[in-house]
């Protein structure tokens, strides 16, 4: 009866063990085979595409040594050879990296972007070679499209060509624009730390959009168009210029000063500012005591800093716009929601306002 029940547990036991390892062994195997897949799945996708011909990028004519789709897709690498000119003529095209003018291939690689097009780029977009004189490299925005790129690059041992026209460079990580070449753009925008090489003065004649600060190094940043600072700052031992016409529109709490930190730093007259932070803002003495145009659209309020002439037009279009113990003469139109004007007195001198309304 013992002797039974041994057996009879020793058989139970046995006929436990044996399923339940073969299900952790099963296990194991789909877990290795998964994990097999999951790293070789990145490498085996990605292809190192190459210009074959003058054609648009979604054209797999254009294209050799692309995997299945017969096009760049966002893992593989771009190389665009001499002799050929790509266009970028959809609204996705996608990229790990870009060499714009490559090797083998002598003679000028050229990408041209169409109006409204797009060009994702994770890595670097470098333009020219470094390998061999001679392929050169050739970038043109004439039409507009929008390049997003980690970086830009120049290859050491070619020529170089960059037109801007109308087209926005958007960059996405921290990183250094080149010395040379990409000395002016139409509409640039910073989502990363961005600094200016230290031999570099860069303009931008349409929007420069900042979400990260702007290090200039010791030359200048000049805006000829809108400058989006945000809360950001443009810093660094240089210079930075905002030109006639253009428009510098400030979040910070500090106004101009919390935007501009430069060493130097030039106002034109001709000038215009907008406050649109979401915190109570002042404008800051360091903008001149003339500008052309002054708007405040702060929910939470804007005050003013110092006597001002405003050449043109004053427009509050929210929050309460204060002027505290100063002066403010308005030589255009005013225009001024209900409410939306403060003026703080004391015995020794009054604020007043002296406007032109339509």
């Amino acid at each position: 009866m013992r002797s039974r029940l041994i057996s009879g547990t020793v058989n139970v036991e046995t006929s436990l063990v044996k399923p339940t390892m073969k299900l952790a062994l099963q296990s194991a195997v789909v877990v290795a085979m998964l994990g097999l897949f999951l790293f070789a799945a990145p490498s085996a996708n990605a292809s190192a595409c190459v210009s074959s011909a003058t054609g648009n990028w979604s054209a797999t004519s254009t294209w050799t040594g692309c995997g299945g789709t017969g096009i760049p897709v966002a893992a593989d690498t771009v190389e665009i050879r001499g002799g050929f000119t790509v266009t970028v003529d959809v609204s996705n095209a996608v990229a790990t990296s870009i060499q714009v003018g490559g090797n083998p291939g002598a003679g000028t690689g050229t990408l041209v972007f169409n109006s409204g097009s797009q060009l994702t780029v994770s890595g670097s977009v470098t333009l020219g070679s470094s390998i061999t004189a001679g392929n050169n490299g050739t970038l043109t925005m004439t039409s507009g499209g929008t390049l997003s790129a980690g970086s830009l690059a120049l290859g050491s041992l070619s020529a170089k060509t960059w037109t801007p026209g109308t087209g926005t460079v958007v960059l996405t990580t921290t990183n250094t624009i080149p010395a040379t070449i990409f000395t002016t753009f139409n509409s640039l925008t910073i989502t990363a730390g961005t600094t200016l090489a230290a031999n570099l003065s860069t303009s931008v004649n349409g929007t420069l959009t900042q979400t990260a600060n702007i290090a200039v190094g010791s030359f200048t940043l000049t805006v000829n168009g809108a400058h989006i600072a945000g809360t950001n700052a443009v810093t660094g031992a240089g210079g930075y210029t905002l030109a006639s016409g253009a428009t510098l529109y400030s979040a910070h709490t500090n106004g101009v000063t919390g935007n501009i930190a430069t060493i130097t730093h030039t106002f034109n007259v001709g000038a215009n500012y907008t406050f649109n932070g979401t915190a109570a803002q002042v404008t800051s003495t360091m903008i001149p005591a003339t500008v052309n145009k002054l708007q405040i659209s702060n929910a939470a309020g804007v005050t003013l800093s110092q006597n001002t002439t405003i050449t043109s037009t004053l427009s509050v279009t929210a929050g309460t716009f204060t002027m505290e113990f100063y002066s403010l003469s308005v030589g255009g139109a005013t225009s001024v929601s209900a409410r939306s004007l403060s003026t703080a007195r004391s015995s020794r001198r009054a604020a007043s306002i002296a406007a032109s309304r339509p």
